[in-house]
């Protein structure tokens, strides 16, 4: 999808801020941020999604922000965000008030919703005599609504973010994850911490945007139903096309192979799963392994008692009323024979 481009962005910034230079110049005067410009320099901004994990019901509208950390005389940013339709939509995006927070003036671009390729567009610049945020701040709140059971990223893509200058900054992108339906327990996993080589780059010129995979996960709906009822189970983020074993723990922990089968080409998959009622009321675990990854994810459910059964209804016999006889007539009338004598 076209769209406002990084070059477009800086020569609009740096035309705002010719156009006011002769009559109100930039103050460049102020102190520096603690750490001075060389903390400055080597310090990329982060643009992550908050709340990372947003677990919701069916037909329920929510939003999620934008949200910018370390930022360093923000002048202007775009960004895509992906997700999936048939479990979230995008209602609206408006901007955030870190852009305008320091007495510029904030204009936004007209957002590009397509709900139907799950992509949304929105960027926004500023101008002014004063210089641009810096550290943290809201950029943008989003809008959306769950449309079905199941689990979508919101996957930011794209991401420029420019000084007040017009100079692009190499930023950190962190998405975020909606679960719509039933909220996940996945098994602790540890994060390895990536230790960056800093390089003093006072002017980059291009963003290279540092995307962090969401790990696996789990939803299942309902999340608690008698016994004998089906629990269906939806995954996502797991390896494309990858080998999945899958198991059940009981209440006492026990667990029970299920078996295997294959995620889908973008590593989803939804599996339908009922137990029969001699099965024991309590919680319950679905455990899927992504095997390529060597890595399990589960997620916890509630079997109640089963519901007692329907009783069959015996019909009540229906009295059937016995015609009475008919009585004899009243006066009996013989015919009359005639007999010789």
């Amino acid at each position: 999808m076209k769209h406002l481009s990084l070059p477009l962005l800086a020569a609009l910034l740096l035309a705002l801020t010719a156009f006011n230079s002769p009559f109100a110049p930039l103050d460049r005067s102020a102190a520096p941020p603690p750490g001075g410009a060389q903390d400055a320099a080597l310090q990329h901004p982060t643009v992550r999604i908050d709340p990372a994990e947003s677990f919701v019901e069916v037909g329920e509208t929510f939003t999620v922000t934008v949200m910018m950390d370390d930022a360093d005389d923000l002048g202007a940013f775009e960004f895509d965000l992906l997700y999936i339709t048939t479990t979230v939509t995008v209602d609206d995006v408006t901007l955030g008030d870190f852009l305008g927070s320091t007495g510029r003036t904030a204009v936004p671009l007209p957002p590009k919703i397509n709900n139907q390729n799950g992509e949304v567009i929105f960027g926004a610049f500023s101008y002014g005599d004063a210089s641009g945020p810096s550290g943290t701040g809201a950029l943008a709140h989003i809008a959306l609504t769950a449309q079905g059971v199941g689990i979508s990223p919101l996957d930011l893509q794209d991401v420029l973010v420019l000084d007040t200058d017009g100079d692009s900054q190499e930023a950190t992108v962190e998405d975020g994850l909606v679960v719509a339906g039933g909220a996940p327990t996945p098994t602790s996993t540890p994060t390895a911490t990536s230790t960056p080589t800093a390089t003093i780059t006072p002017t980059p010129t291009s963003t290279t945007p540092t995307t962090i995979t969401p790990e696996p996960a789990i939803a299942v709906a309902p999340t608690s139903a008698p016994v004998g009822e089906t629990f269906t189970f939806t995954g996502a983020h797991f390896t494309p096309d990858g080998l999945i074993e899958e198991w059940f723990a009981d209440p006492d922990q026990a667990r029970h192979t299920l078996g295997s089968f294959h995620a889908d080409a973008s590593g989803a998959f939804t599996r339908q799963h009922r137990w029969e009622r001699y099965w024991p009321a309590g919680i319950y675990s679905y455990i899927a392994m992504d095997v390529a990854k060597g890595l399990e994810v589960s997620t916890e459910f509630e079997m109640t008692e089963p519901l007692p059964p329907t009783p069959t209804s015996t019909p009540t016999p229906t009295a059937t009323a016995i015609p009475k006889p008919t009585p004899p007539p009243s006066h009996l009338y013989l015919p009359i024979v005639a007999r010789n004598r």
